[in-house]
């Protein structure tokens, strides 16, 4: 089943709430690790707690709110609007690329857009 395909496969399934979860994202980026066949010589030598932190590093950023982008974006004339680029071409376009992957995990097009 999923195991074996993910062996024989070039793709791997990372859903976006486990990247975004406290308690998944540190196993969910060592899978990332191991399907890339990224040399684990980065944190292999440490003890369990300093891997966790070396691994936590990778997220350190992405939860500062300076990171991501300003509330006001509909006012910035030089930054694209979400309505710009996820329009139903597009959306039915990337659905029909991922959904034999996606849709087994309940995944729908962005939106609830009909494809």
């Amino acid at each position: 089943g999923y195991q074996l395909f993910m062996e024989k496969s070039k793709y791997i399934v990372v859903k976006y709430e486990d990247l975004k979860d406290s308690t998944k994202r540190i196993d969910v980026l060592n899978n990332i690790i191991s399907f890339l066949n990224l040399p684990r010589s980065y944190y292999d030598n440490l003890s369990d707690n300093d891997k966790l932190k070396r691994l936590e590093c990778a997220f350190m950023f992405s939860d500062l709110p300076d990171i991501h982008r300003p509330s006001d974006i509909q006012t910035s004339a030089h930054l694209l609007l979400k309505s710009d680029v996820y329009n139903k071409s597009f959306v039915c376009y990337m659905w029909n690329k991922i959904k034999a992957y996606v849709a087994k995990y309940d995944y729908k097009p962005y939106n609830n857009t009909e494809c």
